[in-house]
């Protein structure tokens, strides 16, 4: 990334931005095959336009991190990722989510010689924790207020 930008590329504001994000922090909680779960996942998070920010595979389980509202601005995007969490408890996947909504910096983390791309914040943190509250009381979804 930033060798794209020494070479005449876009400017730091295209790659790095403070966008209103929801964000589902979502943990898988059957004991399946995680690679069947997450296409399950990935296939009704792409239909309500929630991409899929990052994997986790630990020692503390599997789990995704998605966002509405990411690469592009969605009207609704409180109700589509409702609608989303809806799906997956509905088809039974085996999931704990967290949600929250919130402003959210978009962009390039880390030093010149080890960077990535990634979402920060307190929506994303508050989803995260959400989510481990749904997995303490045993409930599928925690929705922020």
């Amino acid at each position: 990334v930033l060798g794209f930008l020494k070479h005449g590329g876009n400017s730091p504001t295209q790659i790095a931005q403070m966008r209103t994000l929801v964000t589902l922090f979502i943990g898988m909680t059957c004991g399946g095959n995680s690679v069947n779960w997450l296409m399950e996942v990935q296939s009704i998070l792409d239909k309500n336009r929630c991409p899929i920010v990052q994997l986790i595979n630990d020692d503390k389980g599997v789990h995704i991190v998605a966002a509405v509202n990411l690469y592009e601005s969605v009207p609704d995007s409180s109700l589509l990722a409702l609608t989303a969490c809806r799906e997956l408890v509905d088809k039974q996947l085996g999931c704990a989510i967290g949600v929250a909504m919130g402003q959210t910096f978009c962009g390039v983390t880390g030093a010149r010689t080890a960077c990535r791309w990634d979402i920060t914040g307190a929506g994303p943190v508050r989803a995260a924790r959400l989510m481990q509250h749904a997995l303490a009381e045993d409930l599928p979804v925690v929705i922020d207020d």
